[in-house]
């Protein structure tokens, strides 16, 4: 039930409540507010490389609250405890990945004719796009994934989404800002996950999994050193 009520919350993008009523203590939600706003961050990015790789954000509440604080006062926005919402200081991790086209490898891709030093995707990735596009036929797929592999273990947790993900436009594109659940070719997608959960992995390094039809499987890896400063 509070995760249906979470990522209910996460989606819909319901009005800002009070700091007290988030998973943050008020003095850490002040904390985080002035972190921010003296322009730190609080997060772990890798990258996924490869053939039309991804850069991995991974945020929990308080680094998403100190990027909230630390935007707003770039725009010149006032921002106080009361602009944290549940979707800012909630009990969950965020996983976003976020298309890097210069991660493409020539290897794999084929140089665009006339812009020297640009690649595309491979031709069967093109022809995928064009089924998709003119079938409707739904066969583009999407998924991320959190793995850890605790010692002596064969298999490994695997921590899936708390909700579905949300899909984006990559910059430049016409669908930029617009929010779907509906995986898309050449789109950003970001996931919530249990901020207990993850937390509660096994001391080791954690795979962030990421696949989309048109780039295949992509992975980076958090230490567990890296992975006790997320909060």
């Amino acid at each position: 039930m509070i995760k249906l009520l979470i990522a209910a919350i996460v989606t819909a993008g319901l009005a800002p409540v009070r700091a007290q009523q988030v998973y943050l203590t008020p003095s850490e939600v002040a904390d985080a507010i002035k972190q921010g706003q003296a322009g730190k961050s609080l997060q772990k990015k890798c990258r996924a490389s490869g053939e039309n790789g991804f850069d991995i954000i991974v945020e929990g509440p308080t680094g998403r609250t100190m990027r909230a604080a630390r935007e707003a006062k770039a725009q010149g926005r006032v921002f106080t405890p009361d602009d944290v919402s549940l979707a800012l200081g909630g009990p969950f991790l965020t996983v976003t990945a976020r298309r890097d086209h210069t991660l493409t490898a020539a290897s794999l891709a084929e140089p665009l004719p006339g812009a020297p030093g640009m690649w595309v995707l491979p031709e069967f990735a093109k022809d995928e796009r064009r089924l998709n596009m003119f079938t409707q036929r739904g066969s583009y797929r999407a998924d991320i994934v959190l793995r850890a592999r605790s010692a002596g273990s064969r298999e490994p947790v695997v921590l899936k989404p708390m909700a579905p993900a949300v899909y984006t436009g990559t910059e430049g594109t016409w669908n930029s800002k617009t929010r779907t659940h509906r995986p898309l070719p050449d789109t950003n997608m970001s996931a919530t996950f249990d901020l207990v959960a993850f937390r509660a992995l096994p001391p080791s390094t954690v795979d962030v999994v990421v696949f989309m039809s048109d780039a295949g499987e992509h992975r980076c890896k958090i230490s567990d050193k890296d992975r006790q400063t997320i909060r």
